[in-house]
């Protein structure tokens, strides 16, 4: 019987940098995305401090979320608690 592997996902340190970066330049906390993206508080710190990667889907929806914010903030929006009912229940 032949074995199939599964390609393990893996995020690069750098690129894990630049969410943080982005994710500090909004003014947001980990609990904060925690939240957003519908996970753990433990789960996404421990996506932060590289100890483990998000699926290849939580990463995707996490780069599209810091997008949005980011538009959000670009267009004047002060307060990301403004999103927070429309862009949570998309991430769900």
């Amino acid at each position: 019987m032949e074995s199939t592997k599964r390609c393990k996902f893996t995020v690069k340190p750098e690129d894990i940098e630049n969410v943080v970066k982005r994710r500090l330049a909004l003014g947001l906390t980990q609990e904060n995305m925690a939240y957003l993206m519908d996970v753990s508080v433990w789960t996404y710190n421990r996506w932060e401090n590289g100890k483990m990667s998000p699926s290849r889907r939580n990463y995707a929806l996490l780069l599209e979320l810091l997008e949005k914010l980011e538009n959000f903030a670009k267009n004047g929006g002060k307060n990301w608690k403004e999103l927070v009912n429309g862009i949570r229940l998309r991430y769900i």
